[in-house]
């Protein structure tokens, strides 16, 4: 045999030797097979069976003592446009920068953007809380029902528009124009009662605030009159009034001002949350898989 061939023989011994030597240094996880797997589950069946148990029992503990929230929701529409849009859009100045604070863009429709922009504004929130009476009913901890007053500082304006940002959803079907307005409470009675009345306040504030908005117009348009005797320049301004006038009546007739009740909000009958089967289901699933995994990687340690 030639010193060529042995040559050959001896890096083939060697190549055979680093395969072994690699396979043996090898984690041993990467050598698991679904019968090895089974094993596992069936030399420590009872650990994973107690564990996961105790996860579905935690799970249970959890969804049974977690704060239940109700949802109420009432569905409404805009009201018809016909009172001059012009006086609305004024109001937003008595609620200082609404669009940036609530980050809401004015739509197509003036009064819809400005009432909705009133209605998440920080303004819109103390007012109406301190309205209803809601503030020691939301802020139970801090009230002292006995004294019948705030056992230190009242709620802060923060915490009160934080408040109302948690309890507060709307949502707008686009292709249609509804709106559907959500109050989350841990009462069902208060929710619903709350849904009703801040769309009651939202209408009455905008309407007031318009009504006042227009005598001033008119108050003014009427001083401009005294000043002048131009025939063209009087008709212009008995029209503007006119206008005005118009608008006021509209909104002393209209209860309903800026939105229309389709749906008003009733009593929820299924709570929001907590969803105790799906959560108790999750729970023991993520509980059974957390156990194999354990028990999986203390074997392979």
């Amino acid at each position: 045999m030639s010193d060529k061939d042995n040559d050959e023989d001896l890096f083939q011994v060697k190549s055979m030797t680093k395969n072994t030597k690699e396979q043996t240094n090898r984690s041993p996880i990467l050598n698991i097979g679904l019968m090895d797997l089974f094993n596992i589950i069936k030399e420590n069946f009872i650990l994973i069976t107690i564990l996961t148990f105790l996860s579905g029992a935690v799970s249970i503990f959890v969804a049974l003592t977690a704060t239940e929230v109700w949802k109420a929701e009432i569905i409404l529409v805009l009201q018809d446009a016909d009172d001059g849009e012009g006086s609305l859009a004024s109001l937003a100045r008595s609620y200082g920068a609404i669009s940036q604070i609530t980050g809401i863009n004015i739509p197509e429709s003036p009064k819809k953007g400005i009432a909705l922009a009133i209605l998440k504004s920080r303004l819109f929130s103390e007012e109406f809380f301190k309205e209803y009476e809601l503030l020691p009913y939301l802020f139970s901890d801090s009230w002292d029902d006995e004294k019948k007053n705030w056992k230190g500082s009242p709620p802060s304006k923060r915490l009160i528009h934080q408040k109302m940002k948690d309890m507060l959803v709307i949502s707008e079907d686009r292709a249609t124009g509804i709106l559907t307005i959500s109050i989350k409470d841990n009462d069902p009675q208060m929710a619903a009662k709350i849904a009703n009345d801040i769309v009651y306040f939202i209408n009455l504030t905008v309407r007031s605030s318009a009504i006042k908005e227009s005598e001033l117009k008119i108050q003014y348009l009427n001083n401009e009159l005294s000043k002048t005797t131009n025939a063209g320049s009087r008709q212009m301004l008995y029209g503007l009034i006119g206008q005005e006038t118009r608008g006021i009546m509209l909104a002393n007739t209209k209860e309903d001002y800026v939105f229309k009740t389709i749906d008003p909000a009733t009593v929820p009958e299924i709570r929001n949350y907590p969803k105790r089967t799906s959560m108790v289901m999750t729970g023991t699933i993520i509980g059974g898989f957390l156990s194999f995994l354990l028990v999986f990687l203390y074997q392979f340690r």
